[in-house]
Parts: C-alpha cells; structure tokens; sequence
C-alpha cells in the first residue's frame, strides 16, 4: 500500500506542459530590455504557453507586443506606490488564473508583490538586468521587495546574481539566464544612406555607442576620450545614440571639450542595425552594467567592441579575444583601446569575428527562451514541493 508521501513522490511537474504566464513591464519606452521582453514573449507563444501582457498605455511595449499577436492589457502604472495600479493588476491575475506573474522591471516587482496579496497567489518571477545593490537608495525600503517580493529572479549575467546573493536574497531563488540576440536582424546591413545623411566621408573613422544617457553608461568618460582619438586621428566622428536625463549635461561636456563638431547625440533610433554596420569601433564606457545587451548587438553585426571591465560585459568579452577591456573612468585608457582598433583593423575584425561566433553559440534568443523556461518550472516544481521532470 502507497503512503500519502510515496503518492507524492510519484507527482511531477513536467517540462513542455503549457503554462499561463502574464508579464509586466512599466516602462515607457523601449530599451534592450523591453527587446528581450517581447524576443521571450514570443518564444514562449511558439513553444506552447499562453503569454499576457500588461504594459503601459501607448507604449512601445504594448505597441509591439500587439504587433506581435500577443493579447496586452494597457495599466496605467504611474509609481509602486499606485494603488489604482495594483487593483488593476490584481483583477487581470485573478481573471487570469496564471501559472506565475512575471515582472521586467522594478517598478512592475512592487506592483506585482503587493497585488499578489488580493487574490490567487501565481509563482511572482522578477527579471533583474543591473548590478545595483538593492540597498543603494540609503533611505528606501524597496529592498524589502527583494528579499520578500519573488519565488524567483532571473539575472541576466552572474555579476548581476552575485550582487543579489551579498545583498542577502537567498540563492536558491536567483538564477542567470543570459541575454539573447536575433543575428538575422544584422543580416544585409546597409549604411550607405546613413553615410549621405551624417555626411561621412571615407577614411572618416566611426566611434559609436548606443544606450541610455545616464551616469553609470559612462558617456562622459567617452567624450572626454575623443580629444585623445583626435589627436592620432583628426578625421573622426562619433555617435551617441540614445536618449535620457543627463543628455543637456552630456551636450554641454562635448562643447567645453571642443569636440561638438565631431561628436553627434541621435536621441533614440528605429535603425540600430544600420547604425552599427556605420561604425568603426564600438564603444560601452559603463561604470556599472548588468550585461550590456548593446554589445551583443554590437558583435552580431560584426563591430569591434572596446568596452570596460564591470558587470557583466566580462562574461560577453576575453580582453584580446573577443575585444578589448579597458577600467572604468579611465579617458586615456579608452582612447588607447579604441585607437589599437584604428590602427589594425584586421586584428579588429578577427575580434568581432571571435566575438560573433561567442554570442552564436551562448547567448542565441532560443537559449534564453528555453532556459527561462527550465527556471520556470523548477522553480514551480519547488514551490509545489514536486520533481522537475525534464
């Protein structure tokens, strides 16, 4: 005769049983993560699970995810701390009767934490993309959120596990799951039209870096790099694609270091594929980076990348193999960097060359898609206290 724990023991959840899944994602506007949002969205739809969206109202987010046939519910979340907010999202879960709930942004963690507790309680999944502490808002309390607020988080590199981990969430509820990139959205690139509208000559050597406008990106240090570069290379501009809050402050630095005429601020761009395919050397400067999923895109167009060595971008880039690291607020160890670049472009290809293969082989949306769904159903498995069966 069975015991009620052999009977137990028997049960498993089994992995490709369809899953009810609702995402949520607060931004307003669409950077690589809202990308990686919608590349896993769409490859959980095409192995069999039923994706929700919740997204804000007229959002890139919502706009794509329609596009892409994937049913969005348009919340209007103005902070954590909104409780019209949290009411809408715990009727759409309750309605919904998800498998788990899982929040791309730290505003969406809060929401998502709170409105669990007003209805049937899903697995709570929280994707974490910066190396932040949770305590570096000395006078917050959204480290509770962390500590208490998920069953499960998916970082994107282990620099970003390992700051959690320290920071004292338990390890066996944070796992890594790396990055994805499309390397057919970098096929049959053609920048010649960009070349006639930036009015870019040939010889003109191309830096690039694309990203948020923010302290941490480490803009700065690139632009105080560019005098140096210019000295060794006068025909140079560079393009900093992107928009955020320091772009005045960014715009003002490149005046004072006279290199405003070189130096072009795009704001955001639906072009990035073609914008790489442009530059000569790309460039991510960052004092702190969970991934770094522009270099990603970066190598897949097959661009030489000098970047610095924090986060995660050493788990993307072997200094000398796969690019060139250099430390962080170092000017003139960037402009080194990106001149060794100049100087011999056939090493420099042979290291994007490296680098493309890398990202082929580790870090394809197929395996982020599958291997966020392994996270998922261990994790579930642990919460109904069965096996994972693979």
């Amino acid at each position: 005769m069975s015991t009620p724990q052999a009977a137990k023991e028997t049960c498993a959840v089994k992995k490709r049983q369809p899953l009810k899944t609702l995402h949520v994602n607060t931004e307003k506007t669409w950077r690589g993560g809202e990308q990686q949002e919608l590349y896993l969205l769409e490859g959980l739809r095409d192995r069999g699970h039923l994706v929700h969206s919740i997204a804000q109202p007229g959002s890139p987010t919502a706009e794509k995810c329609r596009a892409a046939e994937i049913k969005t519910f348009e919340v209007r979340m103005r902070a954590e701390a909104d409780a019209l907010a949290v009411k809408g999202i715990a009727e759409i879960m309750r309605r919904g009767r998800y498998d788990l709930v899982h929040s791309h942004t730290s505003h969406g963690h809060f929401l998502t934490w709170i409105a669990a507790y007003f209805g049937r309680r899903p697995l709570r999944v929280v994707s974490r993309r910066v190396d932040f502490s949770i305590y570096r808002h000395i006078f917050s309390l959204s480290w509770l959120k962390y500590i208490h607020g998920a069953d499960l988080y998916i970082c994107v590199s282990d620099a970003v596990r390992n700051v959690l981990v320290s920071d004292g969430v338990p390890a066996k509820r944070v796992e890594v799951v790396h990055s994805g990139i499309d390397p057919g959205r970098f096929n049959g690139l053609n920048g010649a039209k960009l070349r006639k509208e930036f009015g870019i000559i040939p010889g003109t050597v191309v830096i690039g870096n694309i990203g948020h406008l923010a302290p941490h990106k480490g803009q700065a240090t690139l632009l105080e790099a560019v005098p140096i570069v210019r000295e060794k290379f006068p025909d140079v501009k560079v393009f900093i694609i992107g928009d955020g809050h320091i772009r005045d402050n960014l715009e003002a630095s490149a005046r004072r270091l006279a290199v405003d005429d070189v130096v072009h601020f795009t704001g955001f761009r639906n072009d990035v594929p073609d914008m790489l395919s442009l530059f000569d050397v790309f460039v991510m400067p960052s004092t702190m980076e969970g991934l770094g999923t522009s270099i990603l895109d970066a190598l897949a167009a097959r661009r030489p990348v000098v970047a610095t060595n924090v986060g995660g971008i050493p788990e993307i880039i072997t200094d000398g193999e796969t690019g060139y690291l250099v430390s962080p607020r170092d000017p003139a160890a960037l402009a080194e960097a990106i001149c060794k670049v100049i100087r011999d472009p056939n090493h420099a290809d042979a290291l994007a060359e490296a680098g493309r293969c890398r990202i082929l082989d580790e870090f394809s949306v197929a395996r982020m898609v599958e291997a966020t769904e392994d996270a998922y159903y261990r994790s579930l498995a642990k919460k109904k206290g069965l096996r994972f069966e693979t």
